[in-house]
């Protein structure tokens, strides 16, 4: 079952010079063929999958509230970080489903992209591209965002499980997101540890800066656009939307 209104909508626009056909009627492709078709580049995003995101992301930050309170997280963070993660997987699982991904991975992002019990029920990574297992996570790349973190007790629950994350950038509610090359997950492992609000929960984090660097092949991109946040906002009440989102991630039932 596809998502209405969606599937003309994922464009991107290639770092180098060559174009990115219109994926409506793309082909069959090899897991790993979709994958490096998105890496290093910058991805048009309707405003319908932060619609999904939002949703999905307020189940989680529903199903989270009593636990996050024990570590220092306020709401505000909460829903911020709720909304981003959910939107680079929702986006993920849209681009694999669009380009005619292998049911096997496509089945791991549904079973993953909720889970009542909280984010650190399950150690399994998000998806596995032909014997590559890849975790996804994000970053709000607002200017004021200096460090792209990952969750050290999070990273080590995926040892010996995760071989690579894979990595989006993107404003909350962007016209633009950008999906970096891969990261290896030992290479986190040699990140500098900070606990950002003092909860003894650190993260491992690089600065923005040097993660560019290291992992786009290009200095700069422009992803300053955004979607009217009320017109997506708005998008959420509709019953069909909603309905459609459970078809997919049926682990939302009771919760969208």
């Amino acid at each position: 079952m596809m998502w209405p209104g969606l599937i003309m909508s994922l464009y991107a626009k290639p770092l180098r010079q060559d174009t990115f056909s219109h994926l409506e009627y793309a082909p069959r492709m090899k897991d790993s063929d979709i994958l490096k078709t998105m890496l290093a580049r910058k991805l048009s995003v309707p405003p319908r999958l932060w619609a999904y995101a939002m949703l999905v992301g307020d189940a989680r930050g529903r199903s989270n509230d009593g636990r996050r309170s024990k570590i220092g997280f306020s709401k505000k963070l909460g829903r911020h970080t709720d909304l981003i993660g959910a939107f680079s997987e929702v986006f993920i699982y849209h681009a694999f489903l669009t380009m005619g991904g292998s049911e096997e991975l496509l089945s791991a992002l549904r079973q993953n992209i909720f889970d009542p019990r909280g984010g650190t029920a399950t150690s399994d990574v998000d998806l596995v591209v032909d014997g590559n297992r890849l975790d996804i996570k994000s970053f709000d790349c607002a200017p004021n965002k200096k460090f792209f973190a990952i969750n050290k007790r999070k990273h080590r629950a995926l040892a010996g499980k995760c071989d690579h994350y894979l990595c989006m950038l993107v404003l909350p509610f962007g016209k633009h997101a950008v999906l970096t090359n891969l990261v290896k997950w030992s290479s986190v492992s040699e990140w500098e540890e900070r606990d950002f609000i003092n909860s003894g929960n650190p993260a491992l984090i690089l600065p923005i800066d040097e993660f560019r660097k290291e992992y786009l092949p290009y200095s700069k991109c422009r992803m300053d656009k955004v979607h009217n946040k009320e017109e997506v906002r708005s998008m959420c009440d509709d019953a069909q939307l909603r309905y459609r989102l459970r078809s997919h991630f049926t682990g939302l039932e009771g919760w969208v």
